[in-house]
């Protein structure tokens, strides 16, 4: 069966000019045709992670981490006051050291955090 190759190329989800698929190519261009284009995957790639952050996802980002502090045996009842800007997470409240290093450490896990800035004072948290 022999295909029309604007409908064969809009089936591949190609330009019509690859439309020269259907002719067997010399081993050179084999390779090359096999070869994955370079300029499509980079356009498909997602965003880089230290990206700048909106307040949207700044809020997002919070959400996170307090769900990842809830989930963590540790520092899931903790009083701890989240803020995130531009990626960075500020910690506050009253914690002992134990705790507070817990906090820091589970906030930097969260993907998409840039930096714990840990304001949380150590001593005996407040009950």
């Amino acid at each position: 069966m022999k295909l029309h190759p604007m409908i064969f190329a809009a089936a591949l989800g190609l330009a019509a000019s690859t439309a020269t698929v259907f002719a067997d190519p010399p081993a050179a261009d084999a390779q090359a045709a096999a070869a994955p284009d370079t300029q499509a995957a980079a356009d498909n790639q997602a965003a880089p992670v230290d990206a700048p952050t909106s307040p949207a996802s700044d809020s997002e980002l919070a959400k996170r981490v307090k769900a990842a502090m809830s989930g963590n045996s540790v520092t899931h009842r903790l009083p701890v006051r989240v803020a995130v800007t531009e990626g960075v997470v500020r910690l506050t409240g009253n914690v002992t050291s134990v705790q507070a290093d817990q906090a820091e450490y589970v906030a930097s896990t969260v993907p998409g955090v840039r930096e714990v800035n840990n304001q949380l004072r150590r001593g005996k948290p407040n009950s």
